[in-house]
């Protein structure tokens, strides 16, 4: 061993140990160092000295070591494609006159009928922005609990909230022009709507969503689940429902062409303070999820967005939304 490779003194405490001489042993650490498995097993490794040590400059790995030894492959005779020269396995299988495993290449057919976007790009250009409010959800359960005709969905409820809100902040469901100076206002009213079974991709639009009432937008719900629509029209306005799954909270990304995206959260029995009837508070165990807006800064100011959270909420909340 020359001196002038270092070994620690764990190295030098387990020599003395076995009796064993630091000057006789080959070291198969990085820089020609001894390592602790030198030591203990030099007999159990089937790679040579000269294989150890060929090319002091070029390092090899302990799998490259390892798998030469199963290969029965003297290393000194191979060069490594790597990176400055290192060995890597498929030189060790080419030596061996064994072709590479070739990976065929997965053709994707291109969707026809699809959403194009691009959440990169999305993210670049537009100056996304999130704002989250809890929801209580409880009246809106009482009544599809107490409906004695086809069961409604929360969801339903959510989307019937918000085409109100769009009525009352129009901004919402508006966009900007190419040329980026002009705000454009859509007459149409068409919601692009995603869960765990349905895609974004899919592009299931719900169509002028302000003519449908809560079974109708129920019905459309399940009627994509089971088979999702395809849409010739761009949606105005994202929904996205995540009300069956363990998620709380997102910030989903606002895709394009819409500027907002309305996300709902798992609704779930959480104690909340509460007024009771003699103006004291008190706590009551409700329904309560998180429904969070994404929306594109540039054309929706963080008021507007905020108050058409609020007003949402308010139509939620209300005892006699219907």
């Amino acid at each position: 061993m020359s001196n002038s490779i270092y070994s620690t003194p764990l190295i030098i405490k387990l020599a003395k140990k076995l009796g064993v001489d630091l000057n006789s042993v080959i070291g198969t650490g990085l820089g020609g160092r001894i390592r602790k498995v030198d030591l203990i097993s030099p007999g159990k490794s089937k790679i040579t000295s000269v294989q150890q040590h060929v090319n002091n400059n070029i390092y090899l790995t302990p799998l490259i070591k390892k798998y030469a030894a199963l290969k029965n492959v003297d290393l000194s005779n191979i060069k490594g494609s790597g990176f400055s020269g290192r060995i890597r396995r498929t030189d060790i299988d080419k030596n061996q006159g064994i072709a590479p495993q070739v990976i065929a290449e997965a053709v994707i057919t291109k969707p026809e009928n699809r959403i194009e976007y691009d959440l990169v790009r999305d993210l670049a250009i537009m100056a996304q922005l999130s704002t989250t409010l809890e929801f209580d959800f409880t009246n809106v359960l009482k009544r599809i609990k107490g409906n004695n005709q086809e069961k409604l969905l929360p969801i339903a409820y959510l989307i019937r909230s918000a085409i109100l809100g769009i009525q009352e902040i129009p901004i919402i469901n508006a966009t900007l022009t190419a040329d980026l100076n002009q705000i454009k206002y859509h007459a149409e009213v068409n919601f692009s709507y995603e869960d765990e079974i349905v895609k974004y991709s899919s592009n299931s639009i719900i169509e002028d969503a302000d003519n449908y009432n809560l079974l109708g937008l129920t019905r459309l719900i399940k009627d994509f689940r089971n088979e999702p629509r395809q849409s010739a029209k761009n949606p105005t306005f994202g929904i996205q429902d995540q009300s069956n799954t363990e998620i709380l909270f997102s910030t989903p990304i606002v895709k394009s062409p819409t500027s907002a995206l309305l996300s709902l959260g798992k609704i779930q029995k959480r104690p909340v303070s509460a007024d009771n009837p003699e103006s004291s508070t008190s706590i009551a165990i409700r329904s309560i999820a998180f429904v969070t807006l994404s929306y594109d800064h540039r054309i929706i100011d963080g008021a507007d967005a905020a108050r058409f959270l609020s007003f949402v909420k308010q139509q939620i909340e209300n005892k006699e939304f219907n």
